[in-house]
């Protein structure tokens, strides 16, 4: 385990606060509204392992934060809104 690859991991989830956000606003949000979000939520290293299990406790997967801008306008078109 000592060498196993560390993951990055949005506690909470980046799409939750970018859902909460939204909702708070009642509007869709901007590029630079998702950008200031992820740039300022927390985001933990962990072994992909442990990552894993996180990931799999929540039921859904989060959204890339390098691909954010494109997934969020998925999730929009999903009727998510």
């Amino acid at each position: 385990m000592k060498d196993e690859k560390l993951e990055l991991l949005f506690i909470p989830s980046l799409i939750s606060l970018i859902i909460n956000e939204q909702e708070k606003k009642g509007r869709q949000l901007t590029l630079i509204e998702l950008e200031l979000l992820r740039d300022n939520a927390t985001c933990i290293a962990l072994p992909k392992s442990e990552s894993k299990q996180i990931i799999e406790s929540r039921g859904y997967r989060d959204i890339n934060p390098e691909n954010l801008w494109n997934e969020y306008l998925e999730y929009l078109t999903n009727d998510n809104l």
